[in-house]
């Protein structure tokens, strides 16, 4: 069994592909179901109190929890807690027991002395209950098979490797309802979307082909005609008011370098990637200048990003990369599947895109944006005016060279925790995992491996030190740390994986340099 230890007032207990989580909140313990708010049209309670009690009595608890084993003890008794497959919560006593409020979310049954389930109302009833010791093992053994698919990192990272990969293993939803494959949540309890380019960086964190692949094509299940794919998913709710960039090529060409997929992963790949590939090039392309568009301020993944400020349809750097590095990965698999022309095909669209993002959007000094139709300019200082950085030495080495000096800057985009979003005295001074992933890499590639590597080092040693969080709020000179925004600095599946992206890339170059 792998030794991982964590508090439920930090981490939920859960398992991969299970609705149902439990945390810890003052006097009782809550036993969560995922299940949307946003589409509801207001946030609803979505979880029951379980408190335990002692000889009828509530009894104060502690709380121990490793994966597969939540246990609660209170007094002299103990509950324990864990899952029987993935739908059922099963619970058993020892000299405790528990009260809980009523529900329609669940049902709650005892099923022998001392021993009860709980499984969704929605549900159908079990017909059999496996011995709990069994249960745990399976689920133990779950998590180990789960941790097993990972990129190595270096030995000072495996405490908080471990806490990662248990959170993405427990974000991992089943298929059902608009799922048709089991996809990553942002995280447990409180999200229940699956976004479409955060599967990616669960991908580039799997070293197991057939994972990165099924991980990399997850949603391409809600994939339309147009081969759009939506912002977010869940078992009831897809959402295609925006979507999100193509970043599938950059995880493509990052996993290609790495891993040897099977032709039939190959082709499941090369289908949805292709049609995702045609929707950016020709719905995307309104004013036919053959450069791709953002139709909507949440569109980057940067939500409402400068780049917006003039309004939109608008044609940015960022999209321009993402949709080169498509093509390209597209080509790679063209070629290992035997077929030379489609590749060479792939490369020169490539290509093309290449020369259009360093002849007109480069100034000589900084990329811009310009709108869709009129190409009038925009102008932003912002660390996204800097992603195509992600296609490291694809890029000319003057355009690299410029670049790099801002962002080895401190009084631009610098930090010894990793890259700010906004220059220097932007405020809040947010650093996000999203530029680490996609830059860090780059600038090595590029030939700017000190600089990456120390940039890289910092960020993961910060993730380790603290909390691997979505954003967080670069520390005061004097190493206060100041607050950042509720819901994003705690780890996340999502947050999780980037860390495990930045410890896994270093793990590979950092005594390269």
């Amino acid at each position: 069994m792998l030794n991982l230890t964590f508090s439920v007032a930090d981490l939920p207990f859960s398992r991969r592909l299970s609705y149902i989580s439990v945390t810890a909140d003052g006097d009782c313990l809550r036993i969560h179901k995922q299940m949307r708010t946003y589409a509801d049209g207001a946030d609803k309670t979505h979880d029951f109190r379980l408190t335990p009690t002692v000889d009828g009595n509530p009894a104060p608890f502690g709380v121990t929890a490793i994966a597969g084993l939540l246990t609660v003890a209170a007094g002299a008794g103990k509950l324990e807690f864990t899952f029987d497959g993935a739908d059922i919560l099963r619970v058993r006593g020892h000299g405790c027991a528990f009260e809980h409020e009523d529900t329609d979310l669940f049902t709650v049954r005892q099923i022998a002395d001392g021993e009860w389930a709980i499984w969704e109302s929605s549900e159908p009833e079990p017909r059999e209950f496996r011995p709990f010791d069994e249960c745990v093992a399976e689920t133990q053994r779950d998590f180990a098979e789960w941790y097993a698919l990972y990129a190595d990192v270096e030995p000072q990272y495996l405490d908080m490797k471990k806490r990662c990969v248990y959170m993405i293993w427990i974000c991992e939803i089943g298929a059902r309802g608009k799922l048709t494959e089991p996809a990553i949540l942002y995280t447990k309890p409180t999200e229940q979307a699956c976004f479409s380019w955060h599967q990616v960086y669960h991908a580039m964190a799997m070293r197991d082909p057939a994972a990165a692949s099924r991980t990399l094509m997850n949603l391409f299940g809600c994939q339309d005609a147009f081969g759009e794919l939506p912002d977010l998913a869940d078992d009831r709710y897809i959402n295609i008011t925006a979507t999100k960039p193509p970043f599938h090529g950059f995880g493509l060409v990052y996993l290609l370098e790495r891993l040897d997929f099977t032709r039939a992963q190959l082709e499941h790949m090369y289908g949805g990637l292709s049609k995702l590939y045609t929707f950016w090039t020709t719905l995307r392309d309104t004013d036919n200048d053959g450069v791709p568009q953002y139709n909507h301020g949440c569109e980057s993944g940067n939500d409402f990003s400068a780049a917006f400020k003039q309004g939109v349809p608008v044609e940015t750097p960022d999209i321009i990369a993402y949709v080169a590095l498509l093509a390209e990965g597209l080509g790679k698999i063209a070629s290992r599947l035997g077929n030379a022309e489609e590749s060479r095909d792939w490369q020169s669209k490539s290509d093309r895109l290449i020369l259009a993002l360093t002849t007109e959007f480069w100034t000589g000094e900084r990329f811009i944006a310009r709108l869709s139709g009129s190409h009038e300019p925009v102008v932003y200082d912002e660390l996204e005016a800097y992603m195509p950085l992600m296609l490291g030495s694809r890029l000319p080495a003057a355009i690299v060279d410029r670049l790099a000096r801002d962002l080895s800057d401190p009084t631009l985009y610098y930090t010894t925790h990793g890259l700010r979003a906004e220059p220097k005295n932007a405020a809040p001074a947010w650093i996000f995992g999203f530029g680490q992933v996609k830059i860090l890499p780059g600038l090595y590639d590029a030939g700017q491996r000190e600089l990456a590597v120390r940039l890289l080092r910092g960020f993961v040693d910060y993730g380790d030190t603290h909390t691997p969080a979505f954003l967080f709020v670069e520390p005061s000179a004097d190493g206060v740390e100041v607050g950042g925004i509720a819901g994003f600095t705690e780890l996340s599946a999502l947050s999780a994986a980037m860390w495990l992206d930045c410890a896994a890339y270093l793990n590979e170059v950092g005594d390269l340099v």
